[in-house]
């Protein structure tokens, strides 16, 4: 059976319809069989409405009730079991649906026409208990495609089977997914994972193709970044703990340049624009607290550089390389004194006591029977080579004195001292004479060359020398 229901000009050209096959006709109109359309048939609603054996009296009643609804404006019209509308159904106004609506047309589409803004609304809980979701367009003017749950703390839940996505966009032009809300406090966008064994993943893609994923590893609780997806374990290339740290497990470090295959860390930046006090690197720690003992060491930095591949030639292994270099301007002015300084260490004892010894600089080399050197082993080798103007002296090595010096330069008589040129010194005292007076004592004579004491040196050491 069917039943349309159409604009208020289209119903009266109907009723008009059957009237005039009543006024030819007195048995009950009869479907023409070359017309798919039929009046009698399109009105007729299963036991509410115009049975089919109707008589045309009882026919007229019915259309005269439908020409004072429409006459009337009356759009309650009311089916207690299905209908069924084969061509047009235009609904103008409310109406109410007390079981499923099925729309059963290939490419067919369900209209929503508004003239202002247009709506599906969701009463869950009957009308009475209020709307509780929409989703809709809110104005003519706007062009977002609004969906609310208007249950105060409910979500919006996107539910997919097996390995199903959700997507957004896909038009050839910039898609941009955005989540936005407005709170004081905070906004945050949730991905969960309710296995009690499984990550949490935001995965990037690109032509197809999953490039990174971002997440949190249940094993461990670390935030993940890695390359490509899957558990996380196998490709990732940083980590952040629950305790702040950060960890590189593979590649190197680039700050302001891209990371370098063969630096660790690699910073630079080849046009530095600053005008205040500036480091590339500075590491400042204080320890205030906690508890520790003798065996307990503090290192500002620890460097190590080692190489064990027997299989391999190498270059230079250099422990630490420093370069201050100057290029062109000035390290000072002609009113203020500054300085440039390759290397510059300070030992600051302000307080506290120390159960040892205080370096200033420490260097060690220690080779051990298995090391063959083919060359010279310093313990410090300093080189100089000035070419331009210097206003003052140059020195290889300055000792300043400044209080309570015992030794200027001090060697425990493991080996020899050899100072090639010229030696001047303002004063010479040689100890070691034997108590009989024998022997040779050296002494420095009138014209700073070296000589021998004729006789025995007195208290003072003096002596006649030739």
């Amino acid at each position: 059976m069917s039943f349309t229901t159409i604009k208020k000009e289209k119903l009266l050209m109907e009723v008009k319809k059957m009237e005039d096959e009543i006024k030819k006709e007195d048995n009950p109109i009869q479907a023409n069989p070359t017309n798919p359309r039929n009046p009698k048939r399109e009105l007729d609603a299963a036991d509410a409405n115009v049975p089919e054996d109707k008589e045309p009296e009882q026919l007229v009643k019915e259309i005269e009730k439908l020409e004072r609804q429409v006459e009337g404006g009356d759009s309650n019209y009311v089916f207690a079991n299905n209908f069924t509308v084969q061509e047009e159904l235009a609904v103008h106004g409310k109406s109410t649906f007390n079981d499923s609506v099925i729309y059963n047309k290939n490419a067919g589409a369900v209209s929503y026409v508004g003239t202002d803004h247009v709506y599906m609304q969701f009463y869950p809980d009957g009308i009475g208990a209020g709307r509780k979701g929409y989703f809709g367009f809110p104005s003519v003017s706007s062009i977002d495609l609004t969906f609310g749950n208007e249950y105060n703390g409910g979500d919006f839940d996107i539910k997919l089977v097996g390995s199903g996505h959700f997507r957004t966009g896909g038009g050839t032009g910039t898609n941009v997914a955005s989540l936005s809300s407005t709170n004081a406090d905070y906004v945050r966008a949730i991905i969960e994972n309710k296995d009690a064994d499984g990550d949490a993943q935001t995965s990037y893609m690109g032509a197809g193709t999953t490039k990174w994923s971002v997440g949190y590893d249940d094993s461990s609780g670390d935030y993940i970044i890695s390359r490509g997806f899957g558990a996380f374990g196998t490709n990732d290339y940083l980590k952040v703990d629950t305790a702040g740290n950060v960890d590189i497990p593979t590649g190197h470090l680039g700050i302001g340049a891209p990371a370098n295959a063969g630096k660790g860390i690699y910073a630079y930046d080849g046009t530095l624009d600053y005008d205040e006090d500036w480091a590339g690197l500075q590491i400042y720690y204080l320890k205030t607290a906690g508890a520790t003992t003798t065996t307990d060491d503090f290192r500002g930095a620890y460097n190590f550089i080692g190489i064990n591949d027997a299989d391999q030639e190498h270059g230079y292994i250099r422990g630490m390389l420093n370069i201050a270099r100057l290029t062109a301007g000035d390290i000072g002015n002609s009113t203020v004194t500054r300085d440039i300084r390759g290397h510059y260490m300070i030992v600051d004892l302000d307080g506290g006591k120390i159960w040892g010894t205080s370096y200033g600089q420490y260097v060690r080399t220690d080779q051990e029977a298995g090391n063959e050197m083919t060359g010279s082993a310093y313990g410090q080798y300093i080189t100089m080579d000035m070419d331009g103007t210097v206003g003052g002296n140059s020195y290889m090595l300055y000792l300043d004195e400044d209080s309570n010096i015992d030794y200027g330069i001090y060697q425990n008589n493991a080996g020899k001292n050899v100072l090639g040129g010229d030696l001047e010194v303002p004063e010479l005292n040689v100890t070691g004479i034997n108590s009989d007076g024998t022997g040779k004592v050296v002494c420095i004579k009138a014209d700073k060359s070296l000589g021998t004491c004729t006789d025995q040196p007195d208290v003072s050491g003096v002596c006649t020398c030739t």
